[in-house]
């Protein structure tokens, strides 16, 4: 989900479908909102609790900023690489 880790290492707040390795980049309610697969209605919840609540967005959008700055950079994920290639981990 490049898209996804583009729009987190700017701060902005993501509403996304709950679908393949997303839920693992996004914590629902915590850096992002999720909403099952085809759930237009829950969609478009989401997206008007985040334009009635500009704090909630920003809070979401810089907990998304932390969390990719964290687990997410060129860096950390060469390094993941680097430890399942040498067989070992931290």
């Amino acid at each position: 989900p490049y898209t996804i880790l583009e729009a987190m290492a700017l701060a902005r707040p993501i509403i996304a479908s709950d679908i393949g390795g997303l839920p693992e980049v996004l914590t629902d309610g915590e850096s992002g909102l999720l909403v099952p697969v085809g759930d237009v209605i829950g969609l478009a919840s989401a997206m008007r609790h985040l334009v009635l609540e500009p704090e909630l967005a920003a809070r979401l959008g810089e907990a998304a900023k932390l969390k990719q700055a964290q687990s997410f950079t060129l860096d950390v994920m060469a390094g993941r690489y680097s430890e399942i290639w040498s067989g070992s981990t931290k």
